[in-house]
């Protein structure tokens, strides 16, 4: 290829088409929402973010304190060590902030791929059922930042005396227990205001029996509400002070399983909604037969929620 002929193609390719402004071009990156509707998950997933930046600032000083302010990094002895050192505390803040970034998480996932058809409608008028909604979405939010700010740690006390013992004081899984169990009865409020109410014009709502409605209830706040149980019998049963690090800690384990048996448990809602007529269920998209690995996951998790309930009321009998 000669200069000349250089010369004659470069204009064509650096020199772009003429713009026209009644049809811009169209870009595939276009970062602002659009809709409220986008606007609004947008405004949702930052407090998500800042949940989770929360809890990494927690975990961080876990790390702090577990590695002595880095110096055992590089020795895993000892940092195990430092983990069993006073009777298993630094153990229990640990636990307390998976507890919430297992929270976080699964919640996130859950709610950032629902197919709620609310989550693409606009909030026409904070009288209606779509800004309650949203009031939900953001109160649960904050349920996960309190569980976040739950932990008995105090980071600016062992700064003064390097004491474990200091960073973790008077541990108990009776607080988070509580939170969580709030967070299922809100997890219920938001079934019933999506699933229940939402889907049924009031055409279909006035002649609906009480039975009817009661059993939709069943049928999808039910599993929420059987977590909310169970997290109410770890209340219960895990000491309010003066526990062992052991028992806070079979408290903690219980709610995380209780959290990953809320997602597991979901899939039966098909056999609660077995029987229920189009008219009754609305557009509500329904479940499909559990799997046999589902049943399996099922059972496990509440098995292993039972068990550790047990533990954190009698582990010390148990295990001496």
């Amino acid at each position: 290829m000669t200069t000349k002929d250089i010369g004659t193609e470069l204009p064509e390719a650096v020199n772009p088409a003429p713009c026209n402004p009644a049809h811009p071009p169209n870009t595939d990156f276009d970062p602002a929402p659009k809709t409220q509707s986008e606007l609004q998950k947008t405004f949702v997933a930052m407090l998500f973010a800042f949940v989770a930046a929360t809890v990494a600032q927690q975990l961080g000083e876990i790390l702090v304190v577990a590695t002595k302010a880095w110096r055992l990094a590089n020795s895993a002895p000892e940092m195990w060590s430092a983990v069993r050192g006073d009777g298993w505390l630094l153990a229990v803040g640990l636990l307390h902030a998976m507890l919430a970034l297992v929270m976080v998480t699964v919640s996130w996932i859950s709610w950032s791929r629902s197919q709620a058809g609310m989550h693409k409608k606009d909030i026409d008028s904070v009288f209606s059922r779509k800004f309650i909604i949203f009031l939900v979405e953001i109160f649960l939010v904050t349920l996960y930042f309190s569980i976040s700010k739950s932990a008995e740690t105090d980071f600016s006390a062992y700064l003064k005396d390097g004491r474990t013992s200091s960073f973790v004081k008077n541990p108990s899984a009776r607080p988070e227990s509580l939170q969580i169990l709030w967070v299922f009865v809100t997890f219920a409020a938001w079934d019933y205001l999506v699933d229940v109410v939402r889907p049924c014009s009031w055409r279909t709502l006035r002649p609906l029996s009480v039975f009817n409605h009661l059993r939709k209830v069943f049928a999808f706040c039910g599993v929420s509400l059987f977590c909310a149980v169970l997290a109410y019998l770890v209340s219960i049963y895990t000491p309010a002070s003066g526990g062992t690090a052991l028992q806070v800690a079979f408290g903690d384990l219980a709610l995380i399983a209780c959290v990953f048996l809320f997602i597991a448990a979901k899939p039966f809602e098909y056999f609660l909604t077995q029987g229920m007529s189009k008219e009754l269920t609305g557009d509500v998209t329904l479940r499909e037969h559990p799997s046999s690995t589902e049943k399996r996951r099922f059972w496990f998790l509440l098995t292993l929620v039972l068990l550790c309930i047990l533990m954190t009321r009698s582990a010390p009998c148990i295990l001496g």
